[in-house]
């Protein structure tokens, strides 16, 4: 799905002549309209735009589906753009994980999912937290029928004094603001993560022009736990040392002790020892090698045209 959501981007954008790297383009809208089937492991865009998880449902809701426009996200480093991210960008404990899973899978005893398990526990068992400073643009006040709760300021307050950490103060306007203290990791969703299970397109918030931001301070391995337990149920973390914004786009620079590999040492590693680096980025599945500590992430709204119908009851369940 991400190499379909690329293609057609990055086709219309060459044809109308836009410079993809400049992080201020105004993306064109792609004229292709697409439809994706659940045949994967989570299946979640297919969950959102359709609302079912079985295959034969799904192929008939793109036969006789409404034609929905929703957004995406571009990802950039310093210099260039990178890729699109239609669905999710995560860094720190799900980015070092796509890193820590070896990409030859001839190489992979057990299976995929059995390594990344493995693989997630070894990683949460190191605790790694990095160093990080964020420029975020809020977007619109949060709560309501069409947004997500943000927390308040006396409960922002709250947090903090409950974590001892420092919390981000919700500020809302157009300009960027800047969160600085260590963090376990960041993930970045389209739609509201909250959603996911659920099925609910009227409250996923595709079309809105927002990104859906979590992020996991510093904080114990017991609680480090807990928050990627709340993730895995597809919950919206609601905890002291947890941060849930919507925002429109934010840029990221890890504080880093050491400059990070040259181009060409880079070239030479393997993908496992970029685990810990803070250049590691899963955006979609896929591992992303960042060649300096910073990456933007911007979202662009109503950009890709599908096939989707709004709520429907997930025909795997009406037995």
């Amino acid at each position: 799905m991400s190499e379909c959501v690329n293609g057609l981007l990055l086709n219309v954008m060459t044809k109308a002549g836009k410079d993809i790297n400049d992080p201020d383009v105004t993306l064109e809208q792609s004229p292709v309209r697409f439809g994706a089937l659940p045949l994967g492991s989570n299946d979640t865009f297919a969950r959102w735009i359709s609302g079912a998880r079985d295959a034969v449902t799904s192929a008939l809701q793109i036969i006789l589906g409404s034609d929905l426009t929703i957004d995406t996200s571009s990802v950039r480093d310093d210099k260039k753009f990178l890729l699109f991210a239609p669905l999710m960008v995560c860094f720190g404990l799900l980015g070092d994980l796509i890193a820590a899973i070896p990409t030859d899978r001839t190489k992979v005893t057990g299976g995929l999912m059995l390594n990344a398990i493995f693989g997630g526990l070894k990683l949460l068992a190191k605790h790694l937290a990095y160093d990080v400073e964020i420029e975020y643009k809020l977007g619109k006040q949060l709560g309501g029928a069409d947004s997500m709760e943000s927390p308040s300021q006396d409960s922002a307050k709250e947090n903090d004094e409950a974590s001892g950490d420092a919390s981000i103060e919700i500020d809302f306007g157009t300009e960027f603001q800047t969160f600085r203290g260590k963090v376990k990791g960041l993930v970045t969703m389209i739609g509201d993560i909250a959603t996911i299970l659920n099925k609910d397109f009227e409250t996923s918030h595709l079309q809105d022009g927002h990104l859906y931001l979590n992020i996991c301070k510093e904080c114990s391995r017991t609680q480090h736990l807990m928050y990627v337990k709340d993730m895995m149920n597809a919950s919206t973390s609601n905890k002291s040392y947890v941060e849930n914004l919507q925002v429109t786009e934010y840029k990221v620079r890890v504080l880093m002790e050491r400059e990070p590999p040259s181009v060409e040492e880079a070239a030479s590693m393997d993908q496992r020892e970029f685990v810990g680096t803070g250049l590691a980025l899963n955006v979609d599945g896929e591992l992303v090698v960042l060649e300096k500590p910073y990456f933007h992430v911007k979202a662009h709204k109503q950009c890709l045209k599908v096939f989707g119908r709004r709520v429907e009851p997930d025909a795997t369940k009406q037995k």
